[in-house]
């Protein structure tokens, strides 16, 4: 009975364990990836660290999650993600405006200079500085706009896998630097100077909240550098002035420097036969300076990738001679393949050396040493955006030396 009983025990947890090491084994095999996201939160008035700060994600909810940064302003936690996905992220403390932040991220790839910088309602209770014009009014105005910060300043071609989106943040300001608060706010313009076809930015016009405005880019098919410039426009306060006859002549339109339109009217007086100049509208369009971000190609395709030797034939054994290898990538639109893209190179005869990564225009070299006289058959090997081995064969003639033969 005791030995029936020992080996009924004996399979139970024998049992237990299989269940337990098929549930460890389940458990590692998900395909989620793990990011971590870190930055820092500041003062925007004086840039020092801000520590206790509350830092949560909002959405996806499934995500949701917060930390407290420490005396240095900065916060860090990780998340698990299987595919791209859109983040929104919310600072906060006591005695500042809390400040969102959006972000694309992808599986495996870091997030580590998010910036938050708060600001106190005294920041933002008034515009600050003169308007722009010179003139210290009880009215600020907003004089200048500069960015801000960029979420990424590369990111790849659409449906190639990668991060697709740049959030720019600009900031309008006075002359002072103080952020225009929302009484002020002012209407920003974006624009995309020059870049790749398909590219675009949205919204095309925001208006400021607490001095800031907020644009993403979407890539396109096409890769290249795309530049980006932010503008708003003002139409400040009427200005009168007498002028002389003379004068009046270069006064009805004139254009100043710095985006300034001034438009006047023009009013003879007969008895002293000088003009009363009434200014009816003064534009003042204010631009940022252009902002850049790189969209590269996407991972290599099969169809795109070429390979190719400087020679067919070199003597065999003979180190004075070699051949070049050479390999070029594209993603599915033809666009030169990311710079640094890994290349393995591999020979059944001979030796080889040389960069296993790509340059800028998608291209790799290996130089081939020859061995002993046959034909060797040279690999090249990389991944596609499947994460799936792709390769091309080339062969190179090693002919015996002609004093082999004497």
């Amino acid at each position: 009975m005791s030995k029936s009983i020992s080996k009924t025990l004996l399979y139970g947890i024998i049992t237990v364990l299989t269940i337990f090491l098929a549930i460890s084994c389940s458990s590692t095999s998900s395909t989620d990836e793990e990011l971590v996201l870190s930055g820092t939160v500041t003062d925007n008035s004086s840039n020092e660290p801000i520590e206790g700060a509350l830092v949560e994600i909002l959405s996806p909810e499934e995500l949701s999650r917060y930390t407290n940064t420490n005396s240095d302003g900065a916060f860090s936690f990780g998340i698990e993600i299987e595919e791209p996905t859109d983040i929104e992220l919310l600072a906060s403390k006591s005695g500042f405006i809390e400040k969102n932040q959006s972000l694309r991220v992808a599986p495996g790839t870091d997030e580590t200079d998010l910036r938050f910088a708060l600001s106190t309602p005294a920041d933002t209770a008034d515009g600050g500085g003169d308007d722009g014009d010179g003139n210290n009014e009880s009215s600020k105005g907003s004089a200048f706009i500069s960015l801000a910060s960029v979420s990424h300043s590369e990111i790849r071609v659409t449906g190639a896998g990668g991060i697709e989106t740049s959030q720019l943040t600009f900031l309008v300001t006075d002359s002072s630097g103080t952020p225009v608060n929302d009484e002020k706010a002012e209407y920003v313009n974006f624009e995309i100077l020059e870049g790749p076809s398909g590219s675009t930015i949205y919204p095309d016009s925001v208006l400021t909240k607490n001095g800031e405005a907020v644009a993403t880019i979407k890539s396109g098919t096409e890769s290249g550098v795309v530049q980006v410039m932010a503008s708003f426009t003002r139409n400040t306060a009427a200005q009168k002035s007498i002028i002389t006859k003379q004068q009046a002549t270069h006064s009805s339109i004139k254009q100043v420097s710095g985006g300034v339109e001034v438009r006047n009217q023009l009013t003879r007086n007969s008895s002293t036969d000088n003009f009363s100049s009434s200014s009816v509208q003064e534009i003042i369009t204010h631009q940022s300076n252009p902002v850049s971000v790189t969209i590269t190609g996407g991972l290599p395709v099969d169809e795109h990738f070429e390979m190719r030797s400087s020679t067919k034939n070199i003597v065999a054994a003979d180190n004075s001679q070699s051949a070049t290898i050479s390999v070029d990538l594209a993603d599915k639109y033809g666009n030169d393949v990311p710079e640094g893209t890994a290349v393995y190179f591999s020979t059944d005869r001979g030796s080889y050396r040389g960069s296993g990564t790509t340059d800028q225009q998608g291209v790799v070299s290996s130089v081939l040493q020859p061995g002993k006289p046959g034909m060797a058959l040279i690999t090249a090997e990389t991944v596609n955006e499947s994460s799936q081995k792709i390769s091309k064969q080339v062969q190179v003639l090693f002919f015996g030396h002609p004093s082999a033969f004497d």
